[in-house]
């Protein structure tokens, strides 16, 4: 189940961004990602398909480097039931609303 529900979040993510076209990764537009990506998850955890989460979208992640490069990434932090592993999406955003997303797990 929790495969389906990753799955289903990473299509809603990806929507969104493939949707989001940005000019610049600058401290607004990073923002407006962060904000784009809460509503997604709280929709996730109000349906009590995820535990809880956190994105992250700011300089953190989007270092000089990333943005220099036009690109950028966000973070989203998953934790599906109490006691289960954190589940890392990383998403990179190109400027021309290419996305890439790639897994990590945790134990935090």
């Amino acid at each position: 189940m929790e495969e389906k529900i990753k799955k289903t979040l990473e299509l809603f993510m990806e929507d969104f961004l493939t949707n989001y076209k940005f000019e610049f990764n600058n401290e607004e537009v990073r923002e407006e990602i962060k904000i784009g990506l809460d509503k997604i998850c709280e929709f996730f955890l109000k349906g009590g398909l995820i535990y809880e989460y956190r994105n992250v979208c700011d300089e953190l992640n989007n270092t000089k480097y990333v943005t220099d490069l036009q690109m950028g990434v966000a973070d989203t932090y998953i934790r599906f039931e109490k006691d289960g592993e954190v589940t890392v999406l990383q998403t990179t955003i190109l400027k021309k609303g290419l996305i890439n997303m790639d897994h990590a797990f945790t134990n935090n």
